[in-house]
Formats: C-alpha cells, sequence, structure tokens
C-alpha cells in the first residue's frame, strides 16, 4: 500500500502541523483546497473551472491512491485545516513504472513555512523506500523560483524545458521545466 507514517513537524514560525495520507473524509477539504490554491496563486496549472471531480469522485480517488503501490497521496493539516497536498503517480506502462510523476500546492499563506519542505521530504523517503521506484518527476514553470528552489535543495534537476506550456490569465505563455531526481 502506498501510506505513509503521519509525521509532524512545524513550521518556520513554530506552528505544529501534520503531514499524513488523506483519508475518505477528507475529500471535500482536497476540493475545497485545489479551487483556493487556483484562485490565490498564479503558477496553477488549471483553474476552477478544469476541475471536475465531484466529493464522490474525489472519495474513489483517495481510496485508489492509498491502494496502489505505486501511487502516494498526502496532505499537510494545522489545526485540522488542509494547507497543502501533494499525489504522486507512477506510470502505468510496465517498462515505465519505475517512474512516477508529482505535483504539489500548497496554500499561499504556508509559502515559505516548511510546509512543502515537509510534503517533499515524505515524498523522496517515500520513493527511496518503494523498490518499484527510482526516479521522480515534476514540472514546474521556470517563474516559480521558490519552488525551483525547493526542489533543487532536494537534488532535482531540469531534464528539459518546455516553451510557452502555460498561458497566463493575461495571455502570456510561460515555460515549464521537467526536473527529476533519481532516488536509486
Amino acid at each position: 500500500m502506498a501510506t505513509v507514517v503521519s509525521r509532524a513537524s512545524q513550521t518556520s514560525s513554530g506552528i505544529g502541523f501534520v503531514v499524513r495520507n488523506p483519508e475518505i473524509g477528507d475529500a471535500q477539504a482536497w476540493n475545497d483546497h485545489a479551487v483556493a490554491v487556483m484562485q490565490e496563486s498564479d503558477f496553477t496549472k488549471t483553474e476552477p473551472e478544469d476541475l471536475v471531480s465531484s466529493v464522490r469522485e474525489q472519495e474513489t480517488w483517495i481510496m485508489t491512491m492509498n491502494a496502489n503501490a505505486g501511487d502516494l497521496a498526502l496532505l499537510a493539516e494545522i489545526d485540522g485545516h488542509l494547507v497543502g497536498i501533494l499525489y504522486c503517480r507512477a506510470f502505468k506502462a510496465r517498462r515505465m513504472s519505475h517512474v512516477c510523476a508529482f505535483a504539489m500546492s500548497v496554500r499561499q499563506q504556508w509559502w515559505a513555512q516548511g510546509v512543502g519542505t515537509s510534503l517533499v521530504q515524505c515524498l523522496v523517503d517515500w520513493a527511496r523506500a518503494n523498490p518499484q521506484i527510482s526516479k521522480v518527476t515534476m514540472r514546474a514553470l521556470v517563474c516559480n523560483a521558490r519552488a525551483l528552489a525547493l526542489y533543487r535543495k532536494f537534488g532535482f534537476i531540469v531534464e528539459g524545458r518546455f516553451a510557452d506550456a502555460i498561458k497566463s490569465g493575461d495571455g502570456t505563455f510561460v515555460d515549464d521545466y521537467e526536473m527529476a531526481l533519481f532516488v536509486k
């Protein structure tokens, strides 16, 4: 199973938080978090209108993620409020099943507080312990300096650049980096 032991941590300002796998009861909070992040950040690749997941669909997704050995879903919560999420899925094709790709978001109020660092650390630890996974990948906007610094801190390297990958709300285009970390 793709579950991890819950981890207690503290923000840089000393506020306690927990990183854990989501449970079915977290489905609505997960969806609400996704919408809130999309509304407050220019670094997301989707908009609230792109979400089509009902609470029931999200519950099913959570159960699937927690059951599949090559997939991982995590959330960070402070005082019962979801402040960050991360999910990682292994490629299903046998020849690529050693690679997983992840996405992460943290509420803007908690940027630069250690929440993202804890989520990525938990992912990296899980990937290193997972016999199936040897490479973790993700894509990040080239203009997202804070996220790029976080990933580089863990040893992620840029493997490629996708020109004009994202069209911003103002009509400008932004490039996207493909980054990877070899865990084995």
